[in-house]
């Protein structure tokens, strides 16, 4: 046990000190601050929806070169008592201060968090508001809390901490701290710790953790602030030290590092647990994460009234979706499926044709795929009026999504929970909500931004011309709620405006883009908004001729990623030397220690009011690096219609593909499974190919 704890404290030293305190039964595994990565090139795209005026009465534009962002501050800690205990409260001060002053408790060890962020009176969807504004501590401990980075929501992972496991305190700052070393004292009722961490050392991150089906192997991806060079020397899982247990992809010229550790018996689903991967300097990168494992989600929000009766009309609906290769209906303005999947003929329906749903509330639905936490609280955020200055609004129900989360979790200790964050405060909105769901959506609707640009802004035009909003937003969310999963949901439906233009349905060219650009980034599933045909936001559900290409595609993609889901729930972007043509755009996913995804993008589009046009690439050739551990691989391709032979070569340490003719996207997989193929194929053949014949025979009757 000594030698072990000896293992722990040294891997994390030079970021994290530890102030022990007499008696206390809490021991500090781990503490990491990781500040918000700046992607200044995406910034032309970023307007707001709001129009709040400045001094000028001009509206505000919120993202600018000179914006600051904040980071997370995580401490990882270990209850080593023999009760279960529950965090009550956490102190943030500087090193600079005092530690053991008599003033009282927030003098002595920092300033109250509790008592900081208090409640307002205000809530959304049920979601309660909390802001510094709100708090009734002294004018000096709320400028000292600024002073230490302006804290906007924390919590605790998980919430009760049985003995023995390890916990993480998540602290969400607004901007960066003005000071370098940054103090927090935790307190669980007569147990206390406290940890320095120095904001301005960078450590290394788990930039992925995903699991095997049955939950009996991890999959971890590392990335040392260094880049290259770097490879772990030591896996613990628990406290415990299992590299014994983990193959380590040993390539020095690689980035991003798999990890595949394989663990004596499969964990419980839900069950929460600690990571940490230490490399020869010492530097650490940690996680604790929610265990669970799932089919790929390929979804749809919306309903359609089609049919004599209610249940007629719902089972008609889904049976459409299902028919489009959609297996959860992620809800939204019907709650007729919760009710069908509550009973034992409606969720004996359900299956038979491949459907799961998202409850907003525990005991709606029978084995929900998500809880949805809520819908765009960054929207929300800025109609706070009770918080006086606009810009620091964004964050104001992080503490209500903390209690309804842990309430839920209390309840269902296996869903995971699902945060959809919009487009309001751009880019700052996808970084400040990242670390509080155990899934992060965003719905970065291109369509929205080619509208405005095509009615009422044309300067944008150019910004907009293809769907890099997609790629930047998924770029964004992807690094900011590493490791956990991501999933971003795509426009399916056309706009009727209130001025009486109307734009169009997305494209099926747009929408295989955009997926694919999400699906670089990093996310780990995709649904689509809406399918609903009665608003001004008329959705594919629609009888209209204009939306059955679109609906069609969205069928057709279904296919493609779903058959190779369990590729992708387990991936994580990795960099990889590539020559490509000018105009393709490439990309790597690593699975695991055996198998890679090449993807491939052509750029050369245009989207404009009337549609995309799309000009080929021609006789395109690859040359793709690969990592060491991947000896002798083979490569196939994966379509909406099955696998296909691509041809390549290997030479030495890169891969050499000749892909012919680029009209929009290719994904190559690239393995030494010699079983995957016709595993993936098998999979198509029995779950996607007679709904695929059945759409094409629909296409070519439209």
């Amino acid at each position: 046990m000594i030698r072990k704890w000896i293992s722990l404290i040294f891997s994390f030293a030079a970021v994290c000190s530890i102030a022990p305190c007499g008696g206390s039964a809490l021991e500090v595994v781990n503490a990491q601050y990781h500040a918000d990565v700046h992607l200044p090139q995406y910034l032309p795209l970023y307007h707001e929806g709001w129009n709040q005026p400045d001094k000028d009465g001009q509206p505000i534009q919120y993202a600018h070169d000179e914006m600051q962002l904040g980071g997370y501050l995580h401490v990882f800690f270990q209850n080593v008592s023999d009760k279960t205990v529950q965090v009550d409260d956490v102190l943030l001060g500087s090193v600079s201060e005092g530690v053991h002053s008599s003033e009282g408790l927030s003098s002595a060890r920092g300033v109250s968090l509790k008592e900081g962020i208090r409640w307002g009176g205000n809530a959304r969807s049920g979601i309660r508001d909390a802001h510094l504004c709100f708090s009734k501590l002294p004018k000096s401990e709320l400028d000292k809390l600024h002073e230490l980075g302006e804290p906007v929501w924390w919590k605790v992972n998980p919430v009760f901490i049985e003995p023995g496991r390890i916990a993480e305190v998540v602290i969400r700052l607004r901007r960066n701290p003005k000071v370098s070393n940054v103090a927090v004292t935790v307190l669980a009722g007569v147990m206390t710790f406290e940890a320095t961490v120095d904001t301005r050392q960078e450590t290394p991150r788990l930039q992925g953790l995903s699991f095997s089906q049955n939950l009996d192997t991890v999959f971890l991806y590392a990335r040392h602030p260094k880049g290259k060079g770097m490879i772990p020397v030591q896996v613990i899982f628990d406290g415990q030290v299992l590299t014994d247990r983990c193959v380590v992809g040993n390539d020095p010229s690689m980035e991003v590092i798999p990890i595949c550790l394989s663990l004596e018996r499969p964990l419980e689903k839900g069950s929460v647990h600690y990571y940490q991967v230490t490399y020869p300097d010492s530097l650490s990168a940690a996680a604790v994460q929610r265990a669970w494992s799932d089919q790929l989600a390929y979804g749809m929000w919306g309903s359609r009234k089609k049919g004599q009766t209610s249940d007629e009309q719902v089972r008609e609906y889904l049976t459409n979706m299902s028919r489009h290769n959609i297996n959860v209906h992620m809800g939204m303005g019907d709650p007729r499926p919760d009710e069908l999947m509550l009973t034992e003929d409606g969720i004996a329906f359900c299956q038979s044709i491949g459907i799961r749903g998202m409850s907003l509330n525990f005991g709606n639905m029978k084995n929900p795929f998500f809880y949805f936490l809520m819908d765009e609280p960054d929207a929300s955020d800025f109609s706070l009026h009770d918080v006086p200055d606009v810009h620091k609004r964004l964050g104001a129900l992080g503490m209500g999504l903390v209690e309804r989360s842990a309430e839920l979790h209390t309840r269902d200790t296996k869903t995971p929970h699902l945060l959809n964050i919009d487009n309001t405060y751009k880019p700052e909105n996808w970084y400040m909500y990242a670390q509080l769901p155990d899934v992060l959506c965003a719905d970065p609707y291109f369509q929205g931004e080619l509208e405005s640009a095509c009615f009422e802004k044309p300067e944008r035009l150019e910004s907009h011309s293809k769907p890099t909003y997609v790629l930047a937003a998924s770029t964004i969310c992807a690094q900011s709620c590493a490791p956990k999963p991501l999933h971003i949901i795509l426009q399916s439906c056309r706009h009727e405006r209130s001025d009486g233009k109307v734009f169009r349905f997305p494209t099926p060219e747009e929408k295989r883009v955009e997926l694919y650009y999400a699906l670089l980034a990093g996310a780990k599933g995709f649904s689509y908004w809406w399918y609903t045909p009665h608003n001004e936001f008329h959705g594919c559900g629609t009888d209209l001729p204009e939306a059955k290409p679109l609906y069609e595609e969205i069928g057709r993609l279904g296919a493609e990623v779903r058959s190779v889901g369990d590729l992708i729930t387990r991936s994580c972007p990795a960099h990889l030397e590539t020559i490509a043509p000018r105009d393709v755009k490439t990309a790597v996913l690593l699975v695991g220690m055996d198998t890679m995804i090449l993807l491939c993008v052509n750029e050369n589009i245009r989207c404009h009011l009337m549609g995309t046009d799309v000009t080929p690439v021609e006789d395109v050739k690859i040359e793709c690096r690969i990592p060491k551990w991947l000896k002798d691989p083979v490569a196939f391709e994966v379509t909406w219609q099955g696998t296909k032979d691509v041809a390549f070569e290997n030479n030495q340490d890169a891969m050499r593909l000749e892909l012919g003719v680029l009209s929009l996207t290719r994904m190559v997989v690239i393995t030494n499974n010699q079983q995957l193929r016709s595993e993936i194929q098998s999979r198509y053949l029995e779950e996607f190919a007679e709904k695929i014949a059945l759409l094409t025979a629909q296409s070519l009757r439209n």
